[in-house]
Order: C-alpha cells, then structure tokens, then sequence
C-alpha cells in the first residue's frame, strides 16, 4: 500500500532553515528549504494527491492481475481433470487397476517397477503388500511407450 503524509516540520532559529519530513511508503524523504509556514505547502498536497491516485492505479491493476491468475489456475486445473491427471477421488491405482486399464500382465508391470522406468509406493510385504501407482507416471509412460 502507498501512503503519504509530512511527518514533521523543524525550523531552525539560527538559518532559518525549514526541514520538512514526508513519509511515502515507509521512505523518509526530507528536505531543507527557506522558513514557511508550518502549514502543508500545495507542493505537498499535490504530491499527497498523486501518491493516492497511484495508489489507486496500482490497486486496480493488482486486482486485475490477480483476477487473470486465477482465472488461468482454474481453467489449467480443469484441463488437467479432463484428461485424469488431477482426480482428488483417485490420485494413485492400484496393480490391478493399472493391468485392467492398460491390458498389460503383471510381470510387464513388475519388469517397468524393477527398471526404474516406474516409480511406485508399496504398504506392506511378501503376498500381502499392496503396490499404487500414481495416474500422472501411468498415463506418461503409457503414452511415451504407445508414441
């Protein structure tokens, strides 16, 4: 957020020499100028005027901005579910799923495991672990071996 406003004003007897303080966004700018009046100099107020209708172009373009990126994230997320690669319900198959879908035996699967040409996660050991693949690996080794 951009802000503006004179901070302080010193003057100083012996030069009488003013300072003016401005404060713009956390920037502390000052100045020294031959004595005024302690009031705001229209330099000033213009300069305060500028500052807040830069504000206020600078809110609209973030919120213009920020309105497209979403816009895109949604419609680049639903591009993604239409072809099954981003499914919160099914992120991972399991062995069976894979072999059902793809029409490969389960030695071709374990074959692509040991090769490292598949990366998977296994629960458990012996007869009783479960093997998951995740869909994004499946669907791009698939379609990398079917091309």
């Amino acid at each position: 957020m951009i802000s503006a406003e004179l901070r302080s004003v010193t003057l100083n007897p012996r030069n009488k020499m003013e300072t003016k303080t401005l404060i713009i966004s956390g920037t502390k700018l000052s100045r020294q100028m031959p004595g005024m009046d302690l009031k705001k100099s229209a330099e000033t107020n213009m300069v305060c005027q500028m500052l807040s209708e830069l504000r206020a172009e600078v809110q609209a373009i973030r919120t213009g901005v920020d309105s497209r990126i979403e816009s895109v994230a949604k419609t680049v997320m639903e591009a993604f579910q239409g072809f099954g690669i981003l499914d919160p319900d099914e992120d991972t198959w399991t062995d069976k799923q894979v072999r059902a879908r793809y029409h490969v035996s389960r030695k071709t699967l374990y074959n692509y495991r040991m090769s490292g040409k598949l990366p998977y996660t296994q629960t458990g050991e012996g007869t009783n672990c479960t093997i998951r693949y995740r869909k994004a690996d499946i669907m791009e080794l698939f379609a990398t071996r079917n091309a």
